[in-house]
């Protein structure tokens, strides 16, 4: 009968006190997670450990502006409006890729509302190139041959940037953010290499930077790319950005996916305020 009943366990003093420990430590993991959680978020820490739930969701975010600056519960300063008007920054190395599905003579006209003062292959008054499925382009004029068209230009009026959308990146943090982010706006390992290339030495030094892509009407709409024959798929990368003592708090900007289709075209450039 042994075999079938047995009293029951009661508690002692010691195993009552571990019960009560346990959860105790539980608890503080738990507020050790929340922290590291904000901490992150608000770029004070890297997420070393890479937890999904801290990256940008583009469905949290919150359209609404206001023309204030605000600050959050840790005093870390919080943009829900951040304009800025802009007349003395360049716009730096735009190159243009060219990507036909076959050899194709192709002319290219940019309707920029200012002055172009650097190009190369010499802009006159556009290009007028022959271009390879690889991406090789011969220029008519000169009869040689490029990797990307190059041009920069200074608006001739101010422009308005909002900045109350983009991203806090540490400064050493920078060159990993554009690997990943540039791959996912469409751009091939070569055309990274090159733009991390000439941007990278000029911003990973910087404690923070605030990356902004620049909007349709930030510059598609402003500086006409004007493209014969049409192509099928164009992707136009503008960054603007600030270098920063301190993080501030904005709206994770959304990255759309880029898909390369047919004749393609690829173009970046940047703005530094």
């Amino acid at each position: 009968m042994d075999n079938f009943y047995k009293e029951p366990k009661i508690f002692s003093e010691n195993q009552q006190g571990f019960k009560t420990g346990f959860i105790a430590a539980i608890v503080i993991i738990i507020s050790l997670l929340i922290i590291f959680a904000g901490l992150t978020k608000a770029a004070i820490i890297d997420n070393f450990l890479n937890i999904p739930l801290l990256e940008p969701n583009s469905s949290s975010i919150d359209t609404r502006k206001s023309d204030s600056l605000n600050t959050n519960t840790r005093g870390y300063p919080v943009i829900t409006s951040y304009s800025i008007e802009d007349i003395g920054s360049p716009v730096e190395k735009p190159v243009i890729y060219l990507y036909p599905e076959k050899e194709t003579q192709i002319e290219i006209n940019i309707d920029f509302p200012g002055k172009i003062f650097a190009s190369n292959p010499e802009y006159q008054n556009g290009w007028h190139v022959i271009a390879k499925p690889s991406g090789e382009i011969l220029n008519l004029i000169n009869n040689k041959k490029y990797n990307y068209l190059f041009w920069e230009g200074q608006y001739q009026n101010k422009i308005a940037y909002d900045l109350s959308q983009g991203f806090i990146v540490k400064g050493k943090n920078t060159k990993l953010f554009f690997q990943k982010s540039l791959k996912d706006m469409g751009l091939i390992d070569q055309e990274i290499k090159e733009f991390i290339e000439y941007w990278l030495p000029r911003m990973q030094n910087n404690k923070f930077n605030l990356i902004h892509f620049a909007t349709a009407e930030e510059y598609h709409n402003r500086v006409k790319l004007n493209i014969l024959p049409k192509p099928d798929s164009v992707q136009r990368i503008i960054m603007v950005y600030k270098a920063l003592e301190d993080p501030i708090k904005i709206t994770p900007q959304l990255i759309k996916n880029f898909e390369r289709i047919g004749f393609t075209v690829i173009e970046w450039g940047g703005i530094e305020l």
